[in-house]
């Protein structure tokens, strides 16, 4: 009698070890979950700093609302980049403001160019980020970040 490997099944084994690989992954859903929540904190913070100087902003993207973020030579992962017609307006103490924000919230990861600073965006939601009548709105339309979402995220 010939028996496939694919006709024998410990039930009971299979159950426990399912159910222990649903708690390990709710524990990892509850970490990321609060993680985020984190990184929606810190990506609102970064854009409030981000209001005085910039009209746009991106982190970790390329987008044409943000010029100096497309076809960056080093790629758009792990960068943010502001944005402002008005250079002279995107400046703390002679420097890009992006650069001084980066450093004052203590994720910067390296250093920038024009208005671009490499940071820990493990830290920020990804995102393309513009001013909309008064408020940060995201623009990018990642199609997995749902409105509601984008919503909690700026206000």
């Amino acid at each position: 009698m010939n028996i496939n490997k694919e006709d024998i099944m410990d039930f009971d084994r299979e159950l426990k070890y399912t159910k222990a690989a649903i708690e390990r992954l709710k524990a990892e859903l509850d970490a990321l979950r609060a993680n985020y929540k984190e990184a929606q904190k810190n990506t609102i913070l970064l854009l409030d700093k981000c209001s005085p100087y910039y009209t746009a902003i991106s982190i970790g993207k390329s987008h044409n609302e943000v010029p100096n973020s497309v076809g960056f030579v080093f790629g758009a992962e792990g960068n943010i980049f502001g944005y402002n017609e008005d250079d002279k307006k995107a400046r703390i103490n002679d420097r890009p403001a992006i650069w001084s924000i980066a450093e004052d919230m203590g994720i910067s990861a390296g250093c920038g160019n024009s208005h671009q600073h490499q940071v820990r965006t493990s830290r920020l939601v990804d995102g393309v980020y513009k001013v909309q009548d008064g408020k940060w709105k995201r623009i990018d339309n990642d199609p997995s970040v749902t409105d509601a979402e984008s919503e909690r995220i700026v206000t």
